[in-house]
């Protein structure tokens, strides 16, 4: 399955940082305007929730890719890896405060 037309293909690491830069200035423009409309508090929570969500969807992700290369799911999902990687999310996230 390929994603990027052929044209892009050699400069997939440009188009991810590319991405990456604007996905950043989309979400700061974001947050500087929630962060006129709600408090640090709820600002913080919120934006907490969205990692964790958009962590465990990325696990899910790497779990199912895995999981189509190797024979057995079992192999390609821990689930201690995954509490501790949500383990070492908070403490991060705990630590920003």
């Amino acid at each position: 399955m390929q994603v990027l037309p052929e044209v892009l293909s050699p400069f997939i690491g440009e188009v991810a940082a590319l991405t990456a830069a604007g996905l950043w200035a989309l979400a700061s423009v974001i947050y500087g305007w929630l962060g006129q409309q709600i408090s640090a508090l709820a600002l913080n929570v919120l934006k907490g929730c969205a990692a964790i969500a958009m962590l465990l969807l990325t696990i899910a992700g790497v779990a199912w890719v895995l999981s189509e290369r190797t024979a057995s799911l079992s192999y390609a999902f821990n689930p201690d890896l995954l509490k501790q990687g949500l383990a070492w999310a908070f403490v991060a996230e705990i630590c920003q405060a």
